[in-house]
């Protein structure tokens, strides 16, 4: 269902001023839709853990670029990209996890939005990832009141309670957010 996708250009890496404890580069590719550029970011973090996230370039600067939705409708190739990308990380890296946060939606115009649990976007990526991955390569944890989703990889050596807690508190610091 989510086996098409758009062709990736790498844009580099960075490193991270925030927390570098934790966080150690972000990884940067562009894609193109037939309307919009969109940038990908593979943030990632120690214990193996990496978090997709994408944003129209044109926001590249809005302090809300990930919550801003393009009203493009093309969510099957964009998630088949962020499937390409967990293949390519995995090949790279056999010990990955992956992380996916579903931001809650935001209109610049009428400053309209979405309550922070159980997004639209969340429940999009709960579903592509659920019927994309079954339990034998990854353990799936979930958390609705942040929208976040969690893919631990069941090969990595470190213990998968510890592994669990450890991406947790990388979440924890990085994406929870407060209800307004």
């Amino acid at each position: 269902m989510f086996d098409s996708f758009y062709e990736l250009s790498g844009l580099g890496n960075t490193s991270s001023p925030i927390k570098p404890n934790l966080r150690t580069k972000i990884c940067k590719y562009r894609f193109c839709t037939p309307e919009i550029n969109y940038i990908l970011e593979v943030e990632c973090y120690k214990f193996n853990f990496y978090v997709i996230q994408y944003y129209n370039r044109k926001y590249k600067n809005h302090p809300r670029k990930y919550q801003i939705l393009t009203n493009e409708h093309k969510a099957r190739p964009i998630i088949g990209t962020c499937m390409k990308v967990i293949q390519m990380f995995s090949e790279m890296d056999p010990l990955a996890s992956f992380g996916f946060i579903g931001a809650n939606s935001y209109d610049p115009i009428t400053g309209k939005e979405e309550k922070i649990d159980s997004t639209k976007r969340w429940k999009i990526y709960k579903y592509a990832v659920e019927n994309e991955y079954g339990p034998e390569t990854f353990k799936h944890a979930i958390n609705k009141l942040n929208s976040s989703y969690i893919l631990l990889r069941r090969r990595n050596d470190m213990a998968p309670a510890k592994l669990l807690d450890n991406i947790l508190t990388v979440v924890s610091e990085f994406y929870e957010k407060a209800a307004s």
